[in-house]
């Protein structure tokens, strides 16, 4: 949320100068021989990333510097193939909810603490990872050369995709089968996996025939590094995950001749258009997105904005070498449809006011650019097909016109915005438990600029919110919405309900820049008040009617210190310490839901302007 940005920029402003020098050796675990010539990197035990980060080399003898290192706790990693290293514990879909559970990692690494300001000797220890190995072959027993491997361990109730410890070309493309159809991967942390190969195949074209002769970075990337679950084989003779064998590992044992053959299955071509629901006409320059239904899908941070097809001037699309399943297909619309001017391509291309931190913004917000669309935008759509031993031909998906937004943002008592910082100004639809996805959701204010649209909107009601990202200037944590109203309604309290393709305007927006800074520290009951890291403190008002929007329901996890801290608006709020390994941080609690953690844990706190105000909150159970 806006709000754990901007705490993480607070822990920022409140470090020491970073001066420190973290000065050491690397050796390897068992032998005590020293680690040449590889990467060393600090990485912040802050789940927020506030520490950061920073990476040298090793020399001949495995000794490094690091220098102009800031205040925090850090794990040290040595990056050399065969080792395990932090970034293996990582869940990519931990990362797209901006949470870590860190316990794990603790487990293998040693935490270090630098103060900013004096020096800091350290032994790294690499310590070898557990290995899988085997072979990949084609059912006449020819070597499946090329085939891209994937290991997916299993990490509680479900599974997460490893990650290379190989931090290039390999995280980011993939592992795949040598020209014997062989795979080795090392540095594989202790536990169950499964493991699948699958041939690159391209699904997609645009529609008339024609492969997408250009495809986007997100989709070459997307192609090569997240492999194909339509068409994977899984190890032993399986075609899904809940078939598939487990392999288990320690750390520096390995699990060779983890061989299978690449199970062949008839696969189909689908057909078919987008078009606007009202007239009919086709759409042009849609992203089509084709995932198993029965499959949770794998957070994969290049193929977010990608599509496997694209419709062409006729609003055609196709997709190949579909095998026997059920599918859901999202149609992502163009950025713009008409073409021209302020087109898609144009936007893509080059047409973003590159002067803006676009990285800032958060995933499902537009980018307010020069030109304005001219053309009506339309609404995302998922649809789903069913494949069963014969071609589609004929599937029509029919896009709804997209609604709209519109107002200007001010600040209180008339006083300037911020004239260095972009403002965002989102829209969340009512009893939705995620975010909206794709183009709609949100505008972003420019500096100079008090104007917003939030274009592309389904049908449904909405609740608004703004906010200044965290780190525009180091001024975003003091801002928050004090009232946004249409006519004489306040819509943090009331929802704005939008029509198909109806345009509002006139919203004004009013931020305040005298935000509250909660600290929040949980320790175990029990006389030694040991700190409980990685546990979830969910922070909401008093008020039931004020904490009905997702953005007013903030998780935050504690830190190795067991520490939280977050900048609220001033008021009543409860904290409510969630059971430990409470999954689904970022959904949309009901009141109801809300009212039963309550039962638990729960401290109550009230927060006066620019107040900063300390917490403790005990809690039973261990880390």
């Amino acid at each position: 949320s806006a709000e754990q940005r901007a705490a993480a920029l607070a822990r920022e402003q409140n470090t020491p100068p970073a001066k420190s020098i973290v000065r050491g050796r690397a050796v390897y675990d068992e032998t005590g021989r020293p680690v040449r010539r590889a990467a060393i990197m600090l990485l912040s035990t802050n789940p927020r990333g506030g520490g950061g980060e920073q990476a040298g080399l090793t020399n001949a003898r495995g000794e490094f510097v690091l220098r102009n290192v800031r205040a925090g706790k850090y794990f040290v990693m040595v990056n050399v193939p065969g080792a395990i290293t932090p970034i293996s514990f990582i869940d990519l879909n931990e990362v797209r909810s901006d949470s870590f559970d860190f316990d794990e990692i603790r487990q293998h690494f040693e935490e270090v603490t630098v103060d900013g300001i004096n020096m800091v000797n350290v032994e790294v220890r690499a310590k070898r990872g557990a290995a899988i190995s085997g072979r990949v072959s084609y059912a006449d027993g020819d070597p499946a050369i090329n085939v891209q491997i994937a290991l997916m361990r299993k990490k509680d109730s479900r599974t997460a995709r490893f990650l290379s410890n190989n931090i290039g070309a390999a995280m980011l493309l993939g592992m795949r089968t040598d020209d014997r159809g062989m795979f080795r991967v090392t540095g594989l942390p202790p536990g169950d996996y499964y493991v699948s190969a699958s041939e690159p195949v391209v699904h997609g074209d645009a529609g008339d025939g024609q492969s997408i002769a250009v495809p986007s970075m997100g989709m070459v990337m997307g192609g090569m590094g997240a492999g194909d679950s339509l068409v994977d084989t899984y190890y032993k003779d399986a075609t899904s995950e809940k078939e598939a064998s487990v392999i288990h590992v320690e750390l520096g044992q390995e699990a060779s001749d983890i061989n299978f053959t690449l199970i062949e299955r008839p696969t189909y071509r689908l057909r078919g258009v987008v078009r606007a629901k009202r007239g009919g006409r086709p759409v042009a320059r849609a992203r089509i997105n084709i995932e198993r239904k029965d499959v949770a899908p794998t957070f994969n941070p290049f193929t977010q904005e990608s599509g496997v097809a694209q419709t062409d001037e006729q609003g055609r699309f196709s997709l190949n070498e579909i095998p026997d399943g059920t599918y859901t297909l999202t149609v992502e619309p163009p950025y713009d449809y008409g073409g021209g001017e302020g087109s898609d391509s144009e936007y893509m291309s080059g047409n973003m006011n590159m002067n803006t931190n676009t990285s800032r913004i958060p995933e499902g917000t537009a980018v307010v650019t020069a030109t304005r669309p001219r053309e009506p935008r339309f609404v995302r759509k998922q649809q789903e097909v069913k494949v069963a031993g014969a071609e589609q031909t004929n599937i029509i998906v029919e896009l709804a016109q997209g609604g709209s937004i519109a107002g200007t943002v001010v600040m209180e008592n008339g006083t300037p915005l911020p004239r260095t910082a972009n403002i965002v100004v989102k829209a969340e639809l009512v009893g939705a438990q995620e975010p909206l996805e794709g183009s709609s959701g949100g505008d972003y204010v420019a500096p100079g600029n008090n104007q917003f649209t939030i274009e592309s909107l389904p049908v449904g009601s909405f609740y608004l919110n703004a906010y200044v990202p965290a780190g525009e200037e180091g001024t975003g944590n003091k801002y928050y919405v004090k009232s946004i109203i249409l006519n004489s309604s306040d819509l943090t309290r009331d929802p704005i309900t939008l029509q198909e393709g109806q345009t509002i305007t006139g919203v004004r927006v009013v931020l305040a820049a005298d935000a509250a800074t909660l600290t929040g520290r949980v320790v175990a009951s029990g006389e030694d008040k040991r700190p409980l890291s990685n546990r979830i403190a969910l922070v909401v008002p008093a008020e039931a009617t004020k904490r009905r929007r997702r953005s007013t329901q903030h998780y935050e996890r504690t830190d190795g210190e067991g520490a939280f801290t977050l900048n609220l608006p001033p008021g009543e709020y409860l904290i409510i310490l969630l059971p430990k390994g409470t999954g689904g941080a970022g959904a949309l609690l009901s009141e109801e839901a809300i009212n039963q953690s309550a039962a638990n844990t729960v401290t109550r706190v009230t927060l006066g302007s620019n107040e900063r105000k300390n917490v403790d909150i005990t809690a039973s159970g261990e880390n």
